[in-house]
């Protein structure tokens, strides 16, 4: 959201909704997290808007906001920054009781207690229900009938079988499952029509590892339509000039080319709605035998 890096926290220079509103693009803040996240007042400092969902909600409450976001600037371009409480723990609170579908065994249940699989499974009914809010979400954007995109990520991972105890705030945490994240993105046909070479280029990148730190400025640059002078094409993940750097991982440098594929988090280009697919991790980070549906 800024041009600050993880080893140069300095170079701050301004956040995203400033460049956006240079560019002459509407800016909505629209948050499940409230006023109470201190991040919140740094990311959206000068948007257009700023909104929040009703206390003690769930994060569907903000696909109802959509309409009231963009009251008034249906024919302007609109950059709309939802911020999710997701599957923050405790995860039982982060999806309506009638939406559970998850109350058996998880794939790797034999080490884990009765507290665990029950925390395992919230997490995955938390996960279950963020996909079916993305879906709402795309599906607002096809009624839009304007050339549209959703780009989704997350800023950190959890350990659900902790119920996430063991979290992205502990320093001795150093399992990928609290750093590698999904980022993927989806855009509409008419995005598609005006620019063709998109989802060639986000495609050939997707097995070239990105740290979001240094690369998702750019990337979010990039699907709003927006360039500067001395643009890093190479760090721009959606760009066909893009090269991986080395990945910083709690110190630690890992090159590009040592990291398995799969274990990239890779940009996933939908050109209609995807076929949600919940798959299963087990506790160390790990991809489990198969997803559950």
């Amino acid at each position: 959201m800024t041009f600050a890096t993880l080893h140069k926290p300095e170079e701050y220079r301004c956040t995203l909704v400033s460049i956006l509103k240079k560019a002459g693009i509407r800016t909505v803040w629209l948050s499940a997290q409230g006023e109470r996240c201190s991040t919140d007042s740094l990311l959206f400092h000068g948007a257009d808007r700023v909104l929040y969902s009703p206390t003690d909600t769930c994060d569907d409450a903000l696909a109802e906001m959509l309409p009231q976001a963009l009251a008034g600037w249906e024919r302007s371009p609109v950059v709309i920054l939802l911020h999710l409480n997701g599957s923050h723990s405790d995860y039982s609170r982060r999806y309506p009781k009638q939406q559970q579908r998850f109350t058996d065994l998880p794939p790797e249940p034999a080490h884990l207690s009765a507290e665990e699989i029950e925390s395992v499974n919230h997490y995955d009914n938390s996960i279950a229900f963020t996909d079916s809010i993305l879906k709402k979400l795309i599906g607002f954007l096809e009624t839009t009938e304007r050339p549209s995109f959703l780009l989704y990520f997350s800023d950190h991972g959890e350990a659900p079988a902790r119920n996430g105890r063991n979290n992205i705030r502990n320093p001795k945490v150093t399992a990928p499952i609290f750093y590698e994240v999904p980022f993927w993105v989806w855009a509409s046909r008419q995005y598609h029509a005006i620019r063709p070479g998109f989802a060639e280029n986000a495609r050939g990148n997707r097995d070239k590892p990105m740290q979001l730190d240094r690369g998702g400025i750019y990337a979010l640059c990039d699907i709003a339509g927006i360039r500067y002078r001395n643009f890093p094409e190479e760090a721009n993940i959606f760009s066909a000039s893009f090269r991986s750097q080395p990945i910083y991982f709690l110190g630690t440098v890992f090159s590009a080319s040592s990291i398995p594929a799969e274990d990239v988090k890779l940009p996933v280009v939908f050109s209609s709605s995807p076929d949600y697919i919940i798959p299963r991790r087990n506790t160390d980070g790990t991809l489990a035998h198969a997803p559950r549906r």
